[in-house]
């Protein structure tokens, strides 16, 4: 299961690149308070309804079902990183 927490985590230009992959419209303003984002514009309900454990898989073209591989591989992507997914599902 997605954790907003893990979004909220993440730096404000990587949470735009997986916006605009995933089609998460800002509806607010970004808040800041005390040089920390309290507020990014992105509602959670958005946010948790584009990523979940079926568009990451699409999305990633794999058929790994643990969430949290999904989501570090997706986080490396958008950083650019070149990372491998490997399929903990696939059969040895």
């Amino acid at each position: 299961m997605f954790l907003y927490s893990q979004w909220a985590n993440l730096p404000l230009e990587t949470r735009n690149k997986i916006a605009g992959e995933f089609g998460i419209i800002r509806k607010g303003s970004v808040e800041v308070f005390a040089n920390t984002i309290k507020s990014d514009g992105y509602l959670i309900k958005d946010v948790e309804a584009a990523l979940t454990l079926n568009k990451l898989q699409n999305y990633l073209g794999t058929s790994e079902t643990d969430h949290t591989v999904l989501w570090n591989y997706l986080v490396d992507k958008m950083d650019g990183k070149n990372v491998v997914l490997i399929d903990t599902n696939q059969k040895k």
